[in-house]
């Protein structure tokens, strides 16, 4: 096949448990995963020999901005099968308030839209996310447009579940995460790049104007979303031409397409009802829900993903939950202790758990008023690595 993309080191980094020494991503320094893709797959429409440009940002804080510029989005994409990136944000602390900034973006532009500070919601994007030709592609992007249809009854068509295609293409990769993997660690894996987690992703969002560092946080982790699709559309390409070779029959770039567009469909849903109550907060934690504890899972679920996926750290777990700070961080293990214990290969529940994470914990637990909490889970903290068996002595 002729194209001028490098094959990907299709295997992602088969040892998660090692601290991360990759860059952090930044849409400032676009990884071309999106042209290379394009390039790849040999369409004569879409193929470009211009440079990695670093998308513009727009930031749009009035309904007559977003109506002038976000109906030509779908013409101008620049991106495999019609897809932009999508995402929100809004304030979790001190309470969970609506959706106030939602991100939309093309290969070229990112669109930072303010929704706190527009009452009603612009029509182009109403009629933009009930658009099931324009995929928007995310993790846990069904909890997103569950929150857009609780929050301002909106319906939301071809939502793209980054999770879901990474199991897809790679089963036994992430066949221990029985719910979502997150976007750091797709991003780690498929992109070789860390995301940037720090008090930013829990700022006041519905604040306006938005910072400068707001608006580049924002940028990258929708920006992101897309350079990761295209980056697992390009893999799927490739993995099924190189299994093809074998075969008397020959491969054809249509194929390979149809291949990656299955995948696609296979990871594609919709949110046009308004959800169930008491539904998991934005990424969610990797965890089952037995019948008849779903409430007290549910507080577990729940702290769990702020903590994880949030990046709240305990103090903040418990402030917006209303609880000390030794409950968050006994429901916090409890929940990281139930998640690897359902891993069916207990030797390999540790791979399913981050060092990172590991080290997260261990940073919060090593503080006085942490000791008890430590002594009660002593054995877990020492089996999965966040303690020694010498500084679990030394704390008691």
């Amino acid at each position: 096949m002729a194209s001028s993309a490098p094959i990907p080191n299709t295997s992602p980094n088969p040892n998660p448990t090692m601290p991360s020494t990759q860059p952090i991503y930044t849409h400032q320094r676009p990884l071309g995963s999106i042209l290379n893709a394009l390039q790849a797959f040999c369409l004569p429409n879409l193929r470009s020999d211009r440079p990695r440009n670093v998308p513009q940002i727009k930031y749009l804080t009035t309904a007559e901005d977003v109506n002038a510029v976000i109906p030509s989005i779908q013409s101008n994409c620049h991106t495999f099968a019609q897809t932009i990136g999508f995402d929100l944000e809004w304030d979790v602390v001190p309470k969970h308030g609506k959706a106030a900034v939602m991100q939309l973006c093309t290969a070229d532009t990112i669109y930072v839209v303010q929704l706190s500070a527009m009452s009603p919601i612009p029509t182009s994007l109403v009629e933009i996310m009930a658009d099931a030709s324009l995929l928007k592609i995310g993790v846990a992007v069904r909890n997103d447009a569950h929150k857009l249809r609780r929050d301002f009854g909106i319906n939301s068509e071809g939502l793209v579940e980054l999770s879901a295609m990474a199991k897809l293409l790679d089963q036994d990769l992430w066949k221990h995460r029985r719910l979502l993997v997150s976007l750091s660690d797709l991003c780690e894996y498929y992109l070789q790049h860390t995301l940037r987690k720090d008090a930013i992703r829990v700022s006041r969002w519905s604040r306006q104007p938005l910072s400068e560092a707001q608006l580049m946080y924002a940028a990258s982790d929708v920006y992101v979303s897309l350079e990761l699709f295209h980056q697992l559309a390009y893999h799927a390409f490739e993995r099924h031409r190189l299994q093809s070779l074998p075969s008397s029959s020959p491969w054809t770039p249509d194929a390979g397409l149809e291949h990656v567009m299955d995948l696609v469909r296979q990871a594609t849903g919709r949110v046009d009802q308004a959800p169930a109550k008491n539904i998991l907060p934005k990424k969610p934690a990797n965890m089952p829900v037995r019948k008849g504890s779903r409430d007290k899972l549910l507080a577990h679920h729940r702290a769990l993903s702020a903590w994880r996926n949030s990046q709240l750290d305990l103090a903040s777990v418990a402030a917006n939950a209303g609880i000390q700070r030794t409950t968050s961080a006994g429901y916090v293990i409890r929940a990281l202790q139930e998640e690897l214990s359902a891993t069916k290969n207990p030797r390999n529940a540790s791979t399913a758990w981050s060092m990172h994470e590991r080290s997260r914990l261990r940073q919060e637990l090593t503080t006085q008023a942490m000791r008890k909490t430590v002594q009660y889970h002593s054995v877990f903290l020492r089996s999965y690595g966040v303690f020694s068996d010498a500084e679990l002595k030394a704390m008691r």
